[in-house]
């Protein structure tokens, strides 16, 4: 069953992987709600400070700040669930500064309960099938690797002309930066 939220209501945030190992590349990604424009940015950790960074840009690139920011149980994020009671958690400090500082409220997953921020994770899988396959194979032929660099490099081209160019499947309109 598709969720829909109002424009500026929800944003789903997450951090995927896209290749482990002694070179890890993580990928950050971000979706509106309603529009669903999406963000991303690459990156070699997923620590509290990585958290609050990528976050913040993710703010500005979409020019607002939604009501809620929607998180799955990573530990740099939640660091006890229900601990004041039901639905009262203890948040990352940082997390609860910049929530302060921008105005929104966050909020976070059952623990499995993938469906909840179905948003972010199905474009997850976007992005590794019509990104990084791609690109890593065409790099591939040419003898050179994805890295943090070159990945930063094209996402935003991408991001812009294909991702965030689809048509939103419920409203039939393209996607925007709008909340």
């Amino acid at each position: 069953m598709r969720f829909e939220t109002e424009p500026g209501e929800q944003m789903q945030v997450d951090f995927t992987i896209i290749r482990r190992g002694h070179d890890p590349l993580l990928a950050f990604v971000a979706t509106l709600g309603w529009s669903r424009a999406i963000y991303v940015v690459f990156s070699r950790r997923e620590d509290s400070a990585a958290w609050c960074s990528e976050i913040e840009k993710a703010l500005r690139f979409f020019g607002g700040t939604p009501r809620k920011l929607l998180f799955d149980n990573a530990k740099t994020i939640i660091q006890e669930r229900d601990v004041y009671g039901p639905g009262e958690h203890r948040w990352n400090p940082a997390l609860l500064n910049l929530a302060e500082r921008y105005g929104f409220t966050p909020k976070v997953c059952r623990p499995y309960g993938a469906r909840t921020k179905g948003k972010v994770e199905r474009f997850n899988h976007c992005l590794k099938n019509s990104f990084v396959v791609p690109f890593a194979a065409s790099l591939n032929q040419v003898n050179l690797l994805l890295d943090l660099e070159v990945a930063s490099g094209k996402i935003g081209r991408w991001l812009m002309e294909v991702a965030n160019a689809r048509l939103h499947a419920t409203s039939g309109k393209i996607r925007n930066k709008l909340c």
